[in-house]
């Protein structure tokens, strides 16, 4: 006959004999310490007095209000409750385990059928709310006691002090309880699947999990670790794994990818892969977010698109797979569209890994040898952009972002060259200013002459910086025979702004300054700035007096 009762009466049924046993092991207790003072005695004896097998829940209810409302608080009589409510508890989930099988043809391992109040005795309503209020009051204990700040359920060693001492006398009280609250609000959960539900359960697991870790900090993740699993709590996964990393041992999250790989987790959604990456990301602990990702390459190469600070390492993923032309495309780009997402050295960093990726997509592939030739030359301009910015900025600017455009830089250059007053200074300014006319673009005849301009102002500025100086040199009596004097050109190259820079250009061989070093088209250009009333042909003669070589 009780083979053909329905699911859900089997269930019932159960959960009366969990109710039974939580009773019996409460009444054991006290007949186990009937030996206490006096005090003691009258004190269990008025509230064990009104406990029935079928009222277990509303009297464990009764016995926490009265406690709990106490003042001043009773902190003897809340110790005692504490052991009641455990023994209850344990007894209960004891009773689930043990003797489901065997008297009720119920799985141990079973998930209460769909219904709207669940059938086991732990998880009745009245039930939940002695479970909640517990945890709850021994959470505000520790808030009241913490005498330090610090990352909820850090479990560092500093609150740590401090909370077992607060909670030293309820450690496996506290273990039974939040085990039982967990399953709790999981067999709800499971039996009657609701929004409301979930968050419930949600809110339970963030509890009763940090709770533990903010009492016993590491000392008992074990039964942390392990109720996180069976919860799929992965907060408290990620942060055990984190504290343990430089361990080998029990706390590893990679074997748990294939486990949860499409459990998803209660308040955000995100399945465990993407919940991994996300919670490491959070704490810029990106290279740990990248090797986790290895277990879980869908789920990372997704969230590179969504998540701004893995961006600038989609070359660590293109390099795991063996694309080093997109691993040196996405170094490129890293530093292109940085903004003020990459600092000036990551730029540097970035920009060198471009260099060394580029190189090998040269030697592995002969067809793209031309393709690895021109991107070397971009990679190289943009290198000179970052050593340039770090030579004209303070170090004060430099704590800000990369990357400055090649206009505002090279406005920057023009600026130092009016502010300083070294002669030396000015020419080394002005020679960065022609790197960074040197990286400009010349892929067509239009940019080449864009370029030439540019590159014009900066000779220019570099002729009038030193008028006086150069004006008194073509002054001087015998102008034609001052320009044949060999003298002259070593006056200048050693003594002007004009000079100096010239020096400076000599001693860099770079291919890419065709452009920027001055020629016919430059030399027009330069001259007609001087205008009509300048002695143009003297000063074309020193110019190239001074630019010839020996």
């Amino acid at each position: 006959m009780y083979r053909s009762l329905m699911p859900l009466t089997k269930w019932h049924l159960m959960a009366i004999g969990q109710e039974i046993a939580a009773f019996q092991a409460v009444v054991a207790s006290y007949d186990n310490n009937n030996n206490n003072n006096r005090h003691q005695h009258e004190r269990m004896q008025s509230y064990l007095s009104s406990v029935t097998p079928f009222g277990m829940a509303i009297w464990l209810e009764g016995v926490q209000s009265a406690i709990y409302s106490s003042s001043p608080p009773d902190e003897e009589a809340h110790q005692v409750f504490c052991d009641w409510l455990k023994r209850a508890l344990a007894a209960a989930m004891n009773f689930r385990s043990e003797r489901c099988t065997v008297h009720y043809e119920i799985a141990s391992t079973a998930k209460p059928p769909s219904a709207n109040i669940v059938p086991v005795w732990t998880s009745k309503a009245i039930m939940q709310k002695v479970l909640h209020k517990q945890l709850a009051h021994w959470n505000e204990r520790l808030n009241q006691s913490s005498t330090g700040g610090g990352d909820s359920g850090s479990g560092s060693s500093s609150n740590r002090g401090s909370s077992s001492h607060v909670l030293k006398d309820v450690g496996s009280e506290m273990e039974v309880v939040v085990t039982a609250a967990l399953r709790s609000y999981g067999d709800l959960y499971v039996a009657n699947p609701t929004d409301s539900t979930k968050m419930n359960y949600h809110r339970m697991q963030a509890l009763a999990i940090q709770l533990m870790r903010k009492v016993f900090g590491q000392d008992r993740d074990a039964v942390v670790w392990s109720l996180s699993k069976e919860h799929k709590y992965f907060w408290g996964l990620c942060q055990i794994a984190h504290d343990h990393r430089k361990e080998v041992g029990e706390f590893d999250l990679i074997p748990l990818f294939s486990k949860f790989a499409t459990d998803a987790e209660l308040n955000s959604g995100l399945t465990f892969g993407k919940y991994v990456i996300k919670w490491h990301i959070d704490r810029n602990l990106i290279g740990e977010a990248l090797q986790y990702g290895k277990q879980c390459e869908s789920d990372l190469l997704l969230m590179m698109n969504s998540e701004a600070s893995l961006r600038p390492h989609r070359w660590v993923v293109s390099i795991q797979r063996g694309d080093y032309e997109s691993a040196t495309t996405n170094l490129m780009e890293s530093v292109d569209r940085g903004g003020s997402k990459i600092s000036l050295k990551q730029a540097q960093f970035n920009l060198a890994m471009a260099k060394m990726t580029n190189k090998v997509v040269a030697s592995k592939s002969v067809s793209r040898r031309g393709m690895a030739k021109d991107r070397n030359k971009k990679i190289e301009n943009m290198r000179e952009l970052t050593h340039v910015q770090e030579k004209l900025l303070t170090p004060h600017e430099l704590q800000h972002c990369y990357p400055w455009t090649l206009g505002s830089l090279l406005g920057r250059a023009l600026e130092k060259v009016d502010a300083v007053t070294e002669i030396s200074e000015k020419a080394e300014t002005l020679f960065l200013a022609l790197v960074l006319c040197a990286s400009m673009d010349d892929s067509n005849n239009s940019s080449v002459e864009a370029k030439k301009q540019a590159a014009s102002e900066i000779w220019y500025k570099a002729v009038v910086a030193d008028w006086d100086l150069l004006t008194s040199i073509l002054d001087g009596s015998g102008q034609v025979m001052m320009m044949m004097n060999a003298n002259m050109k070593q006056t200048v190259l050693t003594t002007s702004v004009f000079g100096k820079l010239v020096t400076l250009c000599d001693q860099c061989s770079k291919s890419s300054w065709e452009h920027v070093n001055i020629d016919s088209m430059m030399e027009r250009i330069i001259l007609d700035k001087f205008g009509s009333s300048a002695d143009q042909s003297s000063m074309q003669r020193m110019l190239r007096l001074v630019l010839s070589q020996d």
